[in-house]
Parts: C-alpha cells; structure tokens; sequence
C-alpha cells in the first residue's frame, strides 16, 4: 500500500469535517526614516527654541519647554 502525505484537505476535525489551516502574519509597521537631533548652544534663546518646536512639530508648549529643558540640561535631545 503506497501512503501519500496529508493535504490540509485531507485532515479532519472532531467531526470528521476538513479543516483549513490559515497563517497570519503581523503587520509591521515601516520605520521613521529620520530623526531630528536638537544640540545646545550658547547662543539660541530658550524661548525661540520653544516657539520653533510648537511651531513645527506640532508640540504642546508644555511639550516644547520639556525638550527645550533637556537640550539645555543634557545638551542633546531627539524630536520626532
């Protein structure tokens, strides 16, 4: 007797009906291509460095005095 190997038609449940074995794969979701780098240095204001960031970033004030505060503590942040 020659056996041949199982199909996915050729498995059967409980009930002896086929079953059909799908597999998903996650989507992934693609990288940022950039990021943007804020350095300290003595010569920008504080305040312009908020207002460029509210500006165009999109970012809350709140926000903006935050990476505003951690450029000037750390001397490097990263925007987006």
């Amino acid at each position: 007797m020659i056996q041949r190997p199982l199909t996915m038609s050729d498995k059967k449940d409980a009930d002896g009906d086929a079953s059909v074995v799908v597999q998903t794969r996650p989507k992934t979701k693609r990288p940022p291509l950039y990021k943007v780098l804020l350095l300290n240095d003595d010569y920008t204001p504080m305040e312009f460095v908020v207002h460029v960031l509210e500006r165009f970033s999109g970012m809350s004030h709140a926000q903006a005095f935050e990476i505003m505060l951690t450029v000037h503590k750390k001397g490097l942040a990263v925007v987006g």
